[in-house]
């Protein structure tokens, strides 16, 4: 996806014009200044106000001969109604002999075009190039002559909302024969001025620059002494090339590039359109210029364009053999990665892999993922397992170009992160690589340029450009290279192992996306679950005989990977997108749902349910998840009302409750892993036996209780005013508070960004609230709000013998601009975060950042302290910004009255000590470099920085020098100073208001400062903070200490079926349930939505309430089958320990041939020894999740029983054979 820019003024900027570069904002000196007036003066801009348009496509429209008189005739700005359409604009344009006044002869002539959204442009019937919005640059004429004649057609497509001819013009430059000579010294003069030039070579380029300039004859070019100046130029430039042999030393690495989204703003016919045109003219650039290497992943578009335009696809893979064409990303198209599931995302990687070897020889070796809007923390290690070693990304930058990339467990890989992932080429770029010296000691640059979607990919004119650089004796080194020969360069760097080492996942942007479109969302959580269901019945069934369908999953899990696109999956795409999508999905659902069947009834064959007494009913209850669960088991029956009891094989009587008039249901208890417990259903219970009903009312409330939890919700609410953990005997809501309080919150945000608007809607009155269910299984409090024109249905729900309070909801959701949450305040003062992301879980901040999670949130309360001395560190000297006064560049700042006065002061829940500088001159450090010294003699193990960043989150890269010379590059991240964000950010100050530009208590918006733990690596002795050169990090404090230690009390888990957004906001926590953005799908949640969130009080922490297994246990259900009596039949049985941490994310067969495989996870970040026990031997061997074998730990087997170390936080992928295999001999190895 690509951001919509406002349309530029036609005024075009000389520099970019002339010079063929983007000028950055610094500008050399005052010669360059004259040399820029003078281009100024002589560019003109001719507009192009008559045109022909014709609506829709038409065929042959850019032949010269197309007879187009009977077209309507537009001019720019015309706009034409319909989402999804393509026309077409023509013109024919004659060179004329002068313009203002000047002669044309010999001109550079240029036409430059703008299309809502994106255009192919023709010259007199020949492909001039694609071009997305305003990017529309075409030479026509290096050389004009009058009377020159060019027929233009301009095919434009348009998205969501109108198209428009945006703006159209032919631009002369009429600097005569000097112009390229000026061009390329005005060029070179800027670049060694703006070069960042080592201090022991700047001097020189200084003496070098201040000689060469003092050659140029500016008043023979502006009389059009064309021979002098000519002359006075060449001198110049020769006297520039004294700096070769520094600025030679330098390399810039160009990387050609489309990015096309997935029916982002069109449908999937147009998006194989784009990718076919786009590759195509990509691959006509290879046989051009053999040097230039291209990038594409998605192998979802792959095996389109496989189908649909098989001579391509082979020259594809010819250019590939080649090495032009580079595969990259390894994912079935470029994926979301914070909202599918682990298992999700892994099978992604499986299909994307196996489809580059199977076509392309090889596997992916870098990671590719430019436009997601979130990059999970677990990525890396997930990315080892395939094979893949490196990483590209340009949104979410952490502020660090190169760096290595590290998953909780330690697994790496070598990662580049760029500003854009569609860049032109200019010269501007040159001076990168002393950026990348300065900051990690590389004398190299990356640069990812062309134009996605249907822009067309890298244009003829870039390499050119790019050629002319590389012929430019002056400028660095530049090379065209495909990312895996860059990455490949950049490991051979000596310096490339001391990159800094980024240990957290890489966040935010579009935060909104995490719950817009909750009906995809909800599907692709769906069919992730079943299809795990539906795999692990599978292969146990395969295990009693039933051959295991492996092409029927491989199908199945296609659409559902595809579903995981950013855009789509994000809600970013236009409304038939998603109807597009539910299509696909439908299939996979159908096939994932009778093969379950088909499973649990080949299953349900060999248990025995001889046990039934006379009027009983067999039900095998069937568990898919690793461990032993207790759970709600439903089935639907002919007459719910008969059945009042069930009976296990040993005897134990439970209660059964009609929930409708054809659902019963009833709390099975502990269901073995991948097993089955038998129970009988029967009439009524013995009402001696049957437990109380589980709801009664009070005066003024409504109170659900069982052995665990006591919920108390109010009468005139319905919401939620106690709930107590009777194990321990805490309550969890806030004193004078409520909870499950539903918000509703204007937004008038795109689907891309929640924009608060300060409108608030609580829930809280004209509430119907009643008890609706009061049986000894479960007791049911229904709740209807109104609001608007919706309605909300929550029925909170608890059951007899579980842990956890159930509300399952339906929204009637028919708002606009309006986003839908629910609260929870909490009874705590020190809360930590802690969410559930794909095969792991992260820390949150507590800032009130909208947060990505998955499966389960938590909220813990802490109690803190810190281990060690805490030393203050002198800052004096160093402060170089006043916070009062424009802290965010916008002329906002803190109040100085309200902040700390000078001296040391303690902040946060480990009352960690730090020096203020306090008011009256200078208070922070706007990070430019500063080097920070540390005593002799002062030690820590973290280092703890107080400030805040503005605008928004902000960070860089702190370089530790050591006392033995070494130096270590260490990232962080601190938040916004209103908004907060940047990870685990814990609040030291929070004031009640800002000052305002006019220096006026602004209280809708109040200042925090931040205190941001960075963990030190072990070594020797620091002596010496380098800080980054980031001006909007501003830091007060630093303070050298021990870690604080963190013991948790109590917590809160909330766990959900389908919902991904949050924030901790303090000690309030709130889930977002819905939104209705306007933009580009106006209407994306209308109509009913039905999900389900629960709340699990527990003590300690998410580890002590096995949150993780909570999950997926509300996310994947006991199955139920009906039975008739039969014995039973041996079967082979696993069991994997220990549960508590141990979990497994897929039980599937082989791929490629006898066995099955088994991927688990560590959950709670601690080394263990992994025990799998089967019923029989059997013989176990390590895979990657490609199935190819590795040998990274000791695999023991002691009989029946298999042992191997698992380290914290790791992914572990094995095969099994030996067990029973109904495929045996039926796959050969592809």
């Amino acid at each position: 996806m690509q951001s919509r820019i406002p349309a530029p003024a036609l005024a075009l900027l000389v520099s970019a014009l002339i010079l063929g570069l983007s000028r950055p904002p610094a500008r050399a000196d005052a010669l360059t200044d004259q040399m820029d007036q003078l281009a100024a003066q002589q560019v003109v801009s001719m507009p192009m106000t008559d045109w022909k348009f014709h609506k829709p496509d038409t065929p042959g429209g850019e032949a010269v001969s197309y007879d187009d008189s009977s077209w309507q005739t537009v001019a720019p700005g015309f706009e034409w109604p319909g989402e999804n359409t393509t026309v077409w604009f023509r013109t024919r344009y004659v060179v004329p002999a002068t313009v203002n006044g000047v002669p044309t002869e010999g001109a550079a002539l240029r036409f430059e075009v703008g299309v809502n959204d994106d255009g192919q442009a023709y010259v007199n019937g020949k492909l001039a190039g694609y071009f997305h919005w305003d990017d529309g640059h075409f030479t026509l004429a290096e050389h004009a002559r009058p009377g020159q004649v060019f027929v233009i057609a301009v095919r434009g497509i348009n998205g969501p909302g109108n198209g428009g001819l945006r703006h159209a013009q032919m631009v002369y430059d009429l600097l005569g024969p000097v112009q390229p000579m000026y061009a390329r010294y005005a060029r070179d003069a800027q670049f060694v001025s703006q070069a960042a030039f080592p201090a022991g070579t700047r001097p020189q380029a200084g003496r070098v620059l201040a000689a060469s300039e003092a050659q140029v004859d500016m008043a023979a070019i502006r009389a059009h002494d064309w021979t002098k100046g000519a002359a006075s130029l060449a001198a110049a430039q020769k006297t520039l090339l004294a700096l070769a042999p520094i600025t030679r030393r330098y390399d810039v690495y160009y990387v050609g590039h489309a990015h096309i989204d997935m029916n982002w703003l069109w449908t999937w016919p147009e998006t194989i359109d784009v990718c076919h045109r786009t590759w195509d003219s990509a691959m006509n650039l290879m046989t051009q210029f053999p040097d230039f290497g291209f990038v594409q992943s998605q192998p979802g578009a792959y095996a389109a364009i496989q189908r649909q335009y098989p001579a391509e696809f082979a020259r594809m893979q010819q250019e590939q053999r080649r090495g032009q064409w580079d595969t990259v990303g390894g994912l079935w198209d470029e994926s979301d990665t914070d909202m599918p599931s682990g298992e999700g995302l892994a099978r992604s990687f499986f299909l994307g892999q196996r489809f580059f070897k199977a076509h392309f020889g090889t596997y992916a070796t870098t990671g590719w993922l430019p436009d997601s809007f979130g990059h999970s923390w677990q990525l890396p290690q997930l990315m080892q397992g395939v094979g893949i070693q490196n990483f590209y990304h340009m949104r979410c930058g952490d502020g660090v170009r190169f760096s290595w990339w590290q998953s909780p467990d330690g697994s790496r890989v070598l990662k580049a992160n760029t500003d854009s992932y569609d860049e032109p080429i200019e010269a501007g770029q040159m001076t990168r690589p002393w950026e990348m010296e300065r900051n990690y000691g590389l004398k190299e640059a990356l640069v990812v340029f062309g134009v996605g979607d249907h822009g067309g990919g890298p244009t003829r004119d870039m390499i050119l450009q790019g050629r002319e650089f590389q012929n430019d004796p002056l400028f660095p080194k530049v090379h065209f290279v495909t990312a895996d020969t860059f990455f490949r360069h950049l490991r051979g760097e000596p310096q490339t192992q001391n990159l800094p080492v980024v240990d957290t996942d890489l966040q935010y942007t579009f935060v909104g996306c995490y719950t817009t479109h909750a009906d995809l969302k909800k599907a692709v959580r769906s069919s992730e679950n079943n299809l795990y269901a539906a795999e692990v019945f599978s292969s146990l069934a395969a295990m009693r005989g039933q051959p295991y369908p492996v092409q029927g999953f491989e199908d199945a899990w296609k659409p559902t990977a595809f579903a995981q696109f950013h855009d789509i999956m994000c809600g970013s795409a236009i409304h038939s997108t998603y109807d597009w999508m539910h299509q696909q999905l439908a299939p996979a659902f159908a096939f994932e749902q009778s093969q379950t069947d088909r499973a649990l009834a080949a299953l349900t064959a060999t248990a025995d349910t001889r046990g039934a007494r006379p009027g009983e009913q067999p039900v095998v209850v069937w568990n898919a998840l690793s461990f032993p669960r207790s759970d709600v088991v439903r089935m639907t029956v002919s007459d719910a009302s008969q059945y009042g009891g069930a009976r296990d094989g040993a005897g134990h009587l439970v209660p059964a409750q009609a929930l409708d008039a054809h659902t019963v249901a009833f709390v099975a208890a502990d269901v073995p892993a991948f097993g089955h417990r038998t129970y009988y259903l029967s009439g009524m219970m013995d009402a001696a036996k049957t437990p109380p009903a589980l709801a009664h009312e009070t005066g003024d409330g409504i109170v659900l209780e069982n052995p665990f939890l006591r919920v108390t919700l109010a009468k005139d609410t319905g919401l939620i005013t106690s709930l107590v953990d009777k194990k321990t005997g805490q309550e969890m809501i806030a004193p004078g508070q409520s909870a499950n309080l539903l918000q509703v919150l204007g937004d008038n945000g795109s689907a891309w960004d929640i924009g608060y608007t300060g409108e608030r809607n609580d829930l809280t009155t004209g509430a119907d609230v009643q008890i609706v269910s009061s049986g000894p299984v479960c007791a049911v409090a229904r709740v209807r709000h109104t609001f608007g024109k919706s309605t909300f249905t929550q029925d909170v729900t608890l059951w007899n013998d579980l842990p956890r309070l159930d509300v399952p909801t339906t929204v009637e959701w028919h708002e606009h601009g309006q986003l839908l949450k629910v609260a929870f305040p909490l009874q705590m003062a020190h809360p930590a975060a802690r969410v559930s992301i794909p095969y792991g879980s992260i820390e949150r901040p507590t800032t009130g950042q909208e947060n990505p999670g998955q499966k389960w949130m938590d909220v813990t309360e802490e109690r803190q302290e810190t281990v060690g001395t805490a030393t203050p560190l002198d800052l004096t000297g160093l402060y170089n910004h006043r916070s009062a006064v424009d802290f965010d560049t916008q002329r906002r700042g803190y109040p100085a009255d309200l902040m700390p006065a000078a001296g040391v002061h303690t902040y946060g829940a480990a009352q960690i000590p730090f020096q203020m500088a306090g008011e009256g001159g200078p208070d922070n450090i706007a990070c430019d470099g500063q080097a920070v010294p540390v005593p002799v003699g002062v030690r820590g193990d973290t280092l703890y920085l107080l400030g805040a960043g503005a605008p928004g989150q902000q960070g860089g890269t702190l370089r530790l020098v050591r006392a033995d010379g070494r130096r270590v590059a260490v990232p962080f991240q601190i938040g916004d100073w209103v908004v907060g964000g940047g990870g685990r950010n814990d609040e030291a100050l929070a004031l009640n208001y800002r000052l305002s530009e006019a220096g006026q208590p602004d209280t809708a918006s109040k200042p925090h400062l931040w205190i941001v733990s960075v963990p030190l690596p072990a070594g020797a002795a620091i002596s010496q903070i380098i800080l980054p050169r980031n001006p909007n990090a501003h830091l007060f404090a630093l303070t050298l200490g021990g870690a604080a230690r963190r013991t948790p009390l109590y917590g809160l888990t909330v766990l959900n079926d389908s919902k991904y957004g949050s924030d901790t906001n303090g000690n309030v926590f709130r889930l977002t349930l819905l939104r209705s953005s306007h933009d580009p799908d106006p209407n994306p949640d209308e109509g009913t939505q039905t999900f389900t969130y629960s709340l699990l009080p527990h003590p300690g922490d998410w580890r002590t309430a096995q949150s993780e297994q909570a999950g997926l246990a509300l996310n994947i259900p006991l199955r139920a089958v009906m039975a008739d009596a039969h014995p039973g039949r041996p079967a082979p049985a696993l069991a994997v320990a220990p549960a508590e941490n141990i979990v497994v994310g897929a039980l599937k067969h082989d791929e490629d041939g006898g066995g099955y495989v088994l991927r688990l996870f560590e959950t709670q970040g601690r080394d263990t020894v992994a025990r799998l026990t089967f019923s029989q031997p059997v013989r176990v061997a390590e895979t990657d999740i490609l199935e190819r074998p590795v040998q990274k730990r000791r695999i023991t087997t002691q009989g029946r029983v298999v042992t191997f170390p698992v380290g914290h936080d790791q992914i572990v992928t094995l095969r099994i054979t030996g067990l029973p295999d109904a495929n045996a001999g039926q796959l050969a190895r592809r």
